[in-house]
């Protein structure tokens, strides 16, 4: 199954306000109250790879360093 999947589902049951997520191993659903209630702040200089428009990971790191 995929994110798009399980998404679809929830519209086609008339569910909305709902999030798919995979939540310890499984996929669930949440509210959206559960990722909206709290401000999450992300440093772009040490999080996110500005060249590549997606976020860092160790492998990138690793790449963009030893240039």
């Amino acid at each position: 199954m995929a994110y798009g999947n399980l998404a679809l589902d929830l519209l086609l049951k008339n569910i909305s306000g709902r999030l798919v997520v995979l939540k310890n191993g499984h996929y669930d659903n949440i509210p959206l109250e559960t990722v909206t209630a709290t401000k999450k702040i992300v440093n772009v200089k040490e999080q996110y790879n500005t060249d590549r428009l997606r976020p860092n990971t160790p492998a990138s790191k690793c790449a963009h360093s030893s240039s």
